[in-house]
């Protein structure tokens, strides 16, 4: 097995695999089902995205730290309208052991390798999972957001401009990056100013304070 497998809330599933190819290979295409800009929605071969990436001068192994999928994007592979992997089919019987199709679920997944310095993953993908299943979370992150509609406007920009990512998501990805990367990677990936930063703070508050108060942090 590639991975090490973890209910972190009721209904939430982190898988942590060895490597970022494998997790690519488990669980690649059923989040690029479930939000990619070109592949959502549709059914498609490893080799199809692989040479989308290719195209793009990208290797579709290495371009994510993480995954967040929520139980929707499962159907299709339940239902065998895609050919499934290995990687995929040890995946779904894990799933498997825990929730039926009909099942509401969120799953999240990581891989061991990180470099230095980066925002931490596996807190990013915790943040999605929060987004998705707590209404209060959202409610609270939506709450502060709002009130910086200048700083979402720019950060909806660049988050457009990488390519990958739906209109849907947007302010998902937002609350997701700027409650759990570091300022310097921030300024970094968003170009952030004062006003961006100070969002950044509230929105890690209202994050830690939900981390703490759950024990969610990475076992």
């Amino acid at each position: 097995m590639t991975f090490l497998f973890q209910e972190v809330l009721p209904k939430v599933f982190y898988f942590k695999f060895n490597s970022l190819r494998n997790m690519a290979l488990a669980l690649g295409r059923v989040q690029d089902h479930a939000e990619h800009p070109y592949f959502k929605g549709k059914v498609f071969s490893l080799e199809e995205i692989v040479d989308y990436y290719h195209e793009r001068d990208e290797d579709y192994f290495n371009s994510s730290d993480g995954f967040n999928i929520p139980a929707s994007a499962f159907k299709a592979f339940w239902e065998g309208l895609f050919e499934i992997s290995p990687e995929e089919t040890e995946v779904l019987e894990v799933l498997g052991g825990h929730v039926t199709p009909q099942d509401d679920f969120y799953v999240i997944a990581t891989a061991d390798k990180q470099d230095p310095g980066d925002g931490c993953a596996y807190d990013h993908e915790l943040a999605h999972a929060l987004w998705y299943t707590q209404p209060e979370y959202q409610e609270e992150m939506l709450s502060v957001m709002k009130e910086y509609s200048l700083v979402l406007e720019d950060l909806k920009y660049w988050l457009e401009s990488w390519g990958c990512y739906g209109f849907e998501v947007m302010e998902d990805e937002i609350q997701a990056y700027l409650s759990t990367d570091s300022e310097p990677l921030l300024i970094h990936r968003f170009q952030l100013r004062e006003q961006g930063l100070q969002l950044s703070s509230r929105l890690k508050s209202i994050f830690k304070h939900w981390v703490k108060s759950g024990e969610l942090g990475e076992s």
